[in-house]
């Protein structure tokens, strides 16, 4: 058995459709959707169930869209006031797998309210961005396809929303909710699940490129290096609207016997940026 979790609106601005790069989702989203991903599919995987974690740039890679999958499932959070999570899936007449996508929708609804104990709003209904979501259309019609919006993470004017506080304290019951319902839709024996926490997702649109674990220590640097670092990095340009720009690499080329070390930090730096929701 194989599953396709998707950390939604995560490295969005690189997706190879342009129309899709501005998606950025609601504040604090996609950090949260990438924390679930790692966590789920952790979970999945201790059960038995091979897990692709993939970014918001999935439909550009053949190798994920080229194959059936037993189930796609996307991770979203919503921007409203009211407190709730909600489950759909793709349009009936469109759907190659309709009725398994139903059920799969059916089985994530029980085991994440009963999980979460956050209410189900079912407010999606035939909400073009959920019916038609751009991944449901770039999978195989033989692929059973749902979308979760796992709670209100802020309100409409980019506040905190009434499910923030919950959600980012509860990461594991909302992880839970999530992996019951798959496997109780692909029919895996199993008792109530407590994924393990801490783990750092790897997606595989960027082979070469392990994400960090941010909870993890620093990297050692020598106190010369780390000195010549805010010269180094001076003219980085305009910060991004959310206050996060990438580094620059160059900016580290004459640095001669320190180069190798800063050019690592400010690669594991940008990798972290781009996790964190910057350029």
């Amino acid at each position: 058995m194989s599953v396709i979790v998707q950390a939604g609106h995560v490295n969005i601005e690189e997706n190879c459709d342009w129309g899709l790069r501005g998606q950025t989702g609601a504040p604090g989203e996609r950090d949260f959707t990438a924390r679930v991903a790692a966590i789920v599919a952790g979970a999945l995987q201790g059960n038995g169930v091979a897990c692709v974690v993939a970014d918001a740039n999935a439909n550009c890679v053949g190798t994920i869209t080229n194959r059936d999958y037993d189930a796609f499932l996307a991770l979203h959070c919503d921007a409203r006031h009211r407190s709730g999570f909600a489950v759909g899936v793709g349009n009936h007449a469109e759907d190659g797998a309709a009725q398994s996508s139903a059920r799969l929708g059916d089985c994530l609804r029980k085991a994440y309210g009963q999980s979460t104990g956050l209410a189900d709003v079912n407010d999606l209904g035939e909400n073009p961005n959920v019916t038609e979501y751009y991944m449901f259309n770039s999978l195989s019609q033989a692929t059973p396809c749902a979308l979760i919006e796992m709670g209100a993470i802020s309100a409409p004017d980019g506040s905190y929303g009434p499910d923030e506080l919950y959600m980012s304290t509860h990461a594991e019951d909302v992880a839970s909710g999530i992996v019951n319902g798959l496997l109780d839709f692909l029919k895996v024996d199993y008792s109530t699940v407590t994924p393990p926490a801490g783990a750092s997702p790897h997606y595989d649109h960027i082979p070469d490129v392990t994400p960090p674990n941010l909870s993890g220590p620093p990297p050692a640097l020598i106190p010369s290096a780390m000195a010549q670092l805010p010269d180094a990095l001076t003219n980085l340009g305009e910060a991004k609207k959310n206050g996060l720009a990438l580094l620059d690499v160059d900016q580290v080329e004459s640095l001669g016997e320190h180069r190798p070390t800063l050019v690592a930090m400010v690669n594991q730096i940008n990798v972290a940026i781009g996790l964190l929701g910057g350029a």
